[in-house]
């Protein structure tokens, strides 16, 4: 279905009211990334949002911050390379407690943008592998060359097949049924979503995607 990635807690309350109110089927996850906060305020933020993902029965992803998606009961975390892995003199080791993690019962999804970042990300069994960006993007500064199609096909060839591959990245309504045949399971989104003049209308037409 579709993930729309979304900076607080007002949108997922928004969000969740909309999905609610209009039984959209295809939209059930949020994933939330806040940017600027001072970490007490940033708890704050990430409480709020459980209490509404709970209210709306969304099933919230928090963006790197495990300790508090342990606290407030998120259902999941989504972690990209630089803050699962940390490689130093002494190898690799995770920066995220993924015992921690698992012992709580929440998913976890990863990013990733190249073959070797896949490998790495296989050692850990993710609930969901994400690839992007699939085309170019304003929504968020990425340093990797976009996939394209040919991207998709090869990550789902390679991701365990019972692994959903989430695409990201310059995706849009048009572009959907494009990364579907190619083998993606789901579509997150940022502008197309919360950049929308009709933010209801966009939520409908994307969750038709998955009903034809």
């Amino acid at each position: 279905g579709l993930l729309p990635v979304v900076p607080n807690a007002a949108w997922v309350d928004k969000i969740g009211r909309i999905v609610r109110e209009e039984k959209l089927e295809n939209v059930l996850h949020l994933q939330i990334r806040p940017k600027g906060l001072s970490r007490e305020a940033l708890e704050k933020e990430l409480k709020l949002a459980c209490e509404h993902a709970k209210k709306h029965q969304i099933k919230l992803w928090i963006n790197d911050h495990w300790d508090f998606a342990i606290k407030y009961g998120a259902f999941g975390i989504h972690v990209g390379q630089e803050d699962l892995f940390k490689v130093d003199g002494k190898g690799c080791e995770t920066e995220v407690d993924l015992e921690a993690v698992k012992k709580a019962g929440l998913r976890l999804g990863i990013s990733t943008h190249t073959y070797y970042e896949l490998a790495r990300s296989h050692a850990i069994r993710p609930s969901y592998v994400s690839l992007g960006p699939v085309y170019p993007t304003k929504s968020k500064d990425v340093s990797y060359h976009p996939s394209g199609l040919g991207g998709i096909k090869s990550w789902r060839e390679l991701v365990h097949p019972e692994v959903p591959l989430i695409v990201i990245g310059g995706v849009g309504l048009d572009d959907a049924d494009d990364c579907l045949h190619a083998g993606a399971q789901g579509i997150a989104v940022i502008g197309a979503v919360v950049g929308a003049s009709d933010v209801r209308g966009a939520l409908k037409a994307w969750d038709q995607k998955w009903r034809a």
